[in-house]
């Protein structure tokens, strides 16, 4: 995390150096159309980071809309809400907690990350189904 936290104030002191305008260079040609400039780049990483967070907390996820993408200020200022949130959140869970089983909906599709144990028998055990996948062959 102080790595992180590392990386990204020299990214801000940079940008706040070279101008706003920055984040307005055109990300290229042959992206998926999501992200038209770096600034949108920017964005979409702190959102992802602030929604990780959201999950592990149980809480509504962020929604980055009124967040410009075209200002160094207030895009560093929505990045730093989330170190700030994890590290919460990790000084806060109980000791029990730390290797409990979580699922999370990703657009609909659950994700089920797990402590570090041997691989699963089958993929819907890896979901948490308990089910047996018809992809196994037992």
């Amino acid at each position: 995390m102080d790595y992180t936290e590392w990386e990204r104030q020299k990214w801000h002191s940079w940008l706040k150096q070279h101008g706003d305008d920055t984040l307005k260079i055109s990300a290229g040609s042959h992206g998926d159309g999501r992200f038209s400039a770096v600034g949108d780049i920017i964005k979409h990483i702190f959102s992802a980071e602030s929604r990780y967070i959201d999950r592990l907390s149980d809480r509504p996820l962020t929604d980055p809309a009124s967040i410009p993408s075209d200002n160094t200020e207030a895009l560093f200022q929505f990045g730093a809400q989330s170190p700030s949130a994890l590290r919460k959140f990790i000084e806060t869970l109980p000791p029990q907690e730390w290797d409990a089983f979580r699922e999370f909906d990703f657009f609909g599709g659950i994700s089920a990350p797990r402590p570090k144990r041997p691989p699963p028998t089958s993929f819907s055990t890896k979901l948490g189904t308990g089910r047996k996948s018809p992809l196994s062959s037992a």
